[in-house]
């Protein structure tokens, strides 16, 4: 026999459980609103940059004022492709002698020996500070090559450096020796590894 008190316990035991249920459903739905804002800025920064289209690279047009001589622009992003190849990539040789994957893979993309490839992203604060030092070097006559993390027009130089890549932003790396330096770096270390990998 159930005496009135004991009911009343009961009856206040429910509200408890009611209101740590909802609490429980506000968390779940708090997480996933919290996932969901994640994957959209992750997809809208890709649709800054013109992440989302694809596409091979396109020559840049006359009218295009973005343009610089040896940047090659999809969709917003720019992939930097120094002029000339350094041989015959098509056949993955040169002057008789056979290329390794890596080096066919870089000559196909125009990549000569000596070039550093710089992974970044537009939005990365530590990119942002590297960029005008690596803008002084180009200018200095070191090669460069510019590689947005996120931007599809440069998969293949990130597809073949990736067993050098890091994951983490910037990166630089000498591409025919896979020499790196992932995060900033000072404009002298910088100058010194971009001589480095030309020798």
């Amino acid at each position: 026999m159930i005496t009135v008190a004991e009911k009343n316990v009961a009856k206040e035991s429910e509200p408890d459980s009611k209101r740590m249920q909802m609490i429980a459903t506000a968390f779940i739905i708090i997480c996933l609103v919290f996932f969901i804002w994640i994957f959209v800025r992750q997809y809208a920064a890709g649709l800054g940059t013109g992440l989302v289209g694809g596409g091979a690279p396109q020559a840049p047009s006359a009218g295009n004022n973005n343009s610089k001589p040896g940047n090659v622009s999809a969709g917003g992003g720019e992939l930097q492709v120094p002029s000339g190849n350094g041989g015959n990539a098509s056949n993955g040789s040169a002057g008789g002698q056979t290329l390794s994957p890596l080096e066919a893979c870089l000559q196909n993309l125009g990549i000569t020996r000596g070039a550093v490839v710089f992974i970044h992203t537009n939005t990365c604060p530590h990119c942002t500070t590297m960029k005008p030092i690596v803008e002084k070097l180009v200018g200095e006559g070191y090669d460069f090559v510019y590689a947005e993390y996120y931007d599809p027009a440069a998969a293949p130089v990130r597809d073949c450096l990736a067993q050098y890549r890091s994951g983490y932003v910037p990166q630089f790396i000498c591409a025919y020796t896979g020499d790196e330096i992932t995060g900033e770096a000072s404009e002298q270390e910088l100058r010194n590894f971009a001589e480095a990998c030309r020798s």
